[in-house]
């Protein structure tokens, strides 16, 4: 690659790799990105994010090499200023160190006077008295170990003995975890570094921790790096990464700790995308807020929201889905619209132009059910069959078509690149290239699932109908929430002690 514009971001240069997106001549984005086959694509999706990151770490790194050059001019300044009196300085740092010796001698002779008249004096030879032998007394019994769950902020140990009907629902987010137990209180563990996890630090957790101690919390979604949960009042909470608005407080900043979004108690549901939000209240009105380059909060233009705006004036919205840049919503009457980012087609509307307002999505009116991936989408119609549109095993589908000729579907989760599906009989099915059962043990009786959005360290979590709750995959940031950061093929149970 010459010293050119990047091919790929138009941004960066350099002789080998674009310092600003990493590619290279030999087709590749950073260090584990696959070769490039379509440049838009890899553009939108990858490229423009990381464009964004990187020129925050360059700011950072401008602003410390400014300090730390200013810190080096001025130790430069203060040794090359005069030295007034060299010799006698030098002579007169001699008697202080002459002196502070001799005071040095002088205080240890007297505490030695002192301890010798005191019978202190350490060489003193004592009488030694040899008590008779005695056999030790019996070890009191072990204290039994106690199965509740901590108080706020406190950790927990996964075991075998605890109670396994306990969750409710969970939420996997891009390298963390979020749930809700059934006595109402909520938990979180893995990935910290914007305090997605709400437990106000930004450390991460490789075991479940405590979200305040609250005992009232309904729903929780986590998205890229921040997290939206409402509560059984219908007030509406957020906390985490918020550049870009997407906590919806009317700030761009961070929060480590649970937030409340305004002061309405109508909230409904909650969905979190890559850095945005969108949610229904109990009227059937939609909301959205936070990054909006591509249109996908979908209020007719593009330009981030700090605080939610409603989007149009129905209310007659059933269901919404943030992905990642591109918004779903299913109306009461079984409608399918989309809105947003539409590389490889993925909104479904059979173009791959980008939509700055809700679109009608076929003339269908029984759809149930959706969710979307990176670069395609899924949904579940009335009959509980399969539909799917964007980029399907190579080659791009403008408009839904028909997966398999199964009718048993009830639920999807889509990750960065696939997608979980869940059968009537409660079997996991994996939907990703090909139709395929989970590889796991014991592979019924699951009544929900979430997958994670992480590119490089995706995990998925899932609740059987004893309320017991399972997680496995990528665990490079501990979001398996088993107390270490190793990859699982079968999943792990999660119980709090």
């Amino acid at each position: 690659m010459s010293e050119t514009l990047c091919a790929v971001c138009k941004q960066g240069k350099g002789p080998k790799k674009c310092e600003i997106c990493g590619f290279s001549d030999n087709g590749v984005i950073n260090r584990d990105f696959p070769v490039i086959e379509d440049a838009d694509y890899w553009l939108d999706t990858v490229v423009k994010p990381y464009r964004l990151k990187w020129e925050a770490k360059k700011r950072k790194a401008d602003l410390q090499a400014q300090r730390e050059a200013a810190r080096q001019e001025n130790s430069a300044a203060a040794h090359s200023a005069p030295q007034d009196g060299g010799d006698s300085g030098t002579q007169s740092s001699t008697n202080r160190r002459s002196s502070t010796g001799t005071v040095i001698v002088i205080s240890v002779i007297i505490m030695l006077i002192i301890c010798m008249f005191n019978g202190w004096f350490p060489f003193q030879r004592k009488a030694v008295t040899r008590p008779n032998p005695v056999q030790p007394a019996p070890a009191a019994p072990a204290a039994p170990k106690s199965s509740a769950a901590g108080s706020a902020g406190s950790s927990s140990k996964p075991g075998l003995a605890a109670p396994i009907t306990e969750w409710s629902s969970a939420s996997a987010g891009s390298g963390y975890t979020i749930a809700i137990r059934k006595d109402g209180s909520l938990w979180a563990w893995g990935k910290n570094d914007y305090g997605q996890l709400g437990d106000g630090t930004k450390t991460q957790r490789n075991l479940p921790v405590r979200i305040g101690s609250g005992t009232d919390w309904a729903i929780v979604s986590a998205g890229g790096s921040h997290t939206v949960a409402v509560k059984k009042n219908g007030s509406l909470w957020a906390w985490g990464k918020n550049y870009s608005g997407q906590l919806g407080d009317g700030t761009e900043t961070d929060s480590s700790r649970p937030v409340q979004i305004g002061t309405d108690t109508d909230w409904a549901s909650v969905s979190t995308g890559d850095d945005y939000t969108t949610a229904i209240k109990t009227d059937g009105s939609l909301w959205a807020w936070g990054l909006n380059i591509y249109g996908q909060l979908g209020v007719g233009s593009t330009g981030s929201r700090r605080n939610p705006v409603r989007i149009g004036t129905e209310t007659n919205w059933a269901s919404s889905y943030a992905g990642r840049n591109s918004t779903f919503a299913i109306r009461k009457d079984g409608s399918l619209w989309a809105w947003g980012n539409n590389v490889k087609g993925k909104l479904g509307d059979g173009s791959k132009k980008d939509r700055y307002s809700p679109v009608r999505i076929g003339k269908e009116v029984n759809w149930t059910s959706l969710s979307a991936a990176a670069s395609y989408t899924i949904a579940i119609k009335a009959d509980k069959t399969l539909w799917a549109w964007g980029d399907l095993s190579k080659s791009n589908r403008l408009r839904p078509v028909r997966l398999g000729n199964d009718s048993n579907w009830v639920s999807l989760s889509s990750g960065y690149a696939q997608t979980i599906g869940i059968k009537t009989d409660g079997s996991l099915w994996k939907l990703s290239g090909i139709i395929e059962p989970l590889d796991i043990a014991s592979n019924t009786n699951w009544v929900s699932v979430s997958a994670g959005f992480d590119f490089y360290s995706p995990h998925i979590a899932a609740i059987k109908k004893d309320g017991s709750l399972r997680i496995w995959g990528g665990n490079k940031y501990g979001q398996l929430g088993d107390g270490t950061t190793s990859e699982r093929r079968d999943s792990v149970q999660i119980i709090i002690r």
